[in-house]
């Protein structure tokens, strides 16, 4: 097929006659030999009518050549003029393009699509933006606004959260002949309930006048006290109360260890501590006062203060008869039981002249704030 695009208009042949007088006439011909050329308003479209002197390649447009309205192309030699924008200024060199000398957008059929932002708002984006802040923020003295640590207490107080009789068992038969029922369940049910009261909860405390963090001689305070709570029962502080009756027992001598083994506690690992025996402890279990003569307790540690507590603690001591004849238990046994009669099984012991037994109890306390 012939390459129509590369064949000149009507309107370009017309241009190249032109063209070809005027560099004829430059060239030294008799001003009559234009006439050899037909005016350019009756020139035939037939290319023979061109002077057989110039060839195509010998032609040079002129400098204000334009592209015709009829959209057909100029040659110009061997060259192809193109149907785009010239930028190129008179001193030939490149021009700067902008934005939009490009096309806004293409018909999608895989070209690249370029965005007009000739209008847009060049700022530079904020490198934060899409950043989460953190919420923590720093005082002015470069330290963080978190809670700082609790700071260790130098006499650590901790509330029993659990005691448990633990010996001898408890039971009760109604005749000697008659097999005995154990209650010692019963009685740790009765215990378990004055701790966890909503209303008014037993709270037994322990005090260490002194580092329990290292190994050591120290006093140490067991007895009744209260602690203060919130509207939810959260304990805010404990703290023994003055003109308590009976008052709280201070052993002293209590031996705190944090790696050998402890001596004299069985069941216990270190760090632990344990108390010599003294005589008048008394632990007001709701009703039931329960006094007891050689008394002691010994436990190990967990954790470290001021956020410790007591695991695998023990109190034992001695309670003559004639104070277990007085402690009374109400019991789901259709009549309230002494202890003494709990205890009707088992064998006395006497001490000091004294008949009774010897009662183990253990417990489990956390560490609390002090009042």
């Amino acid at each position: 097929m012939e390459n129509s695009w590369l064949k000149p208009g009507p309107h370009a042949r017309v241009l190249l006659l032109v063209v070809a007088a005027l560099l004829h006439h430059c060239a030294g011909e008799p001003t009559g030999a234009s006439n050899r050329y037909p005016d350019a308003d009756t020139v035939s479209e037939d290319t023979t009518a061109l002077s057989p002197d110039a060839e195509p390649n010998d032609i040079a447009p002129p400098s204000d050549a334009s592209i015709p309205d009829d959209g057909d192309v100029l040659p110009s030699g061997d060259d192809i003029a193109l149907d785009v924008p010239d930028n190129t200024p008179d001193d030939g060199e490149i021009a700067d393009a902008t934005v939009s000398d490009v096309p806004a957008a293409l018909d999608g059929q895989g070209e690249i699509f370029v965005e007009d932002v000739e209008n847009q708002d060049m700022d530079t984006a904020d490198p934060t933006d899409g950043i989460v802040p953190d919420t923590q923020t720093l005082p002015e003295d470069g330290t963080t606004d978190a809670k700082p640590p609790s700071i260790p207490a130098a006499e650590p107080l901790f509330r029993l959260d659990t005691l448990t009789w633990s010996a001898p068992q408890l039971c009760y038969a109604t005749n000697t002949d008659a097999p005995c029922v154990q209650l010692t369940a019963l009685v740790n049910a009765l215990i378990a309930s004055t701790l966890d009261d909503d209303t008014d909860p037993t709270d037994i405390l322990i005090q260490f006048h002194g580092v329990i963090d290292q190994d050591g001689i120290l006093s140490l305070t067991i007895g009744d006290g209260t602690c203060e709570r919130d509207a939810v029962g959260k304990i805010l502080n404990c703290d023994f109360l003055s003109g308590n009756a009976p008052p709280p027992v201070v052993f002293s001598d209590v031996a705190v260890q944090t790696t050998a083994e402890c001596l004299d506690t069985p069941n216990v690992s270190a760090p632990c501590f344990g108390t010599p025996t003294k005589d008048g402890l008394v632990l007001m279990v709701g009703d039931i006062s329960i006094g007891l003569k050689d008394a002691a307790a010994w436990g190990s540690f967990t954790g470290q203060n001021p956020n410790a507590a007591i695991e695998t603690g023990h109190l034992k001591g001695f309670m003559p008869k004639t104070i277990a004849q007085t402690i009374q238990f109400n019991l789901p046994t259709g009549q309230p039981l002494t202890l003494a009669q709990l205890l009707g099984q088992v064998p006395t012991l006497v001490v000091d002249g004294h008949p009774g037994w010897t009662l183990e109890f253990g417990y489990k306390a956390s560490q609390q704030p002090k009042l």
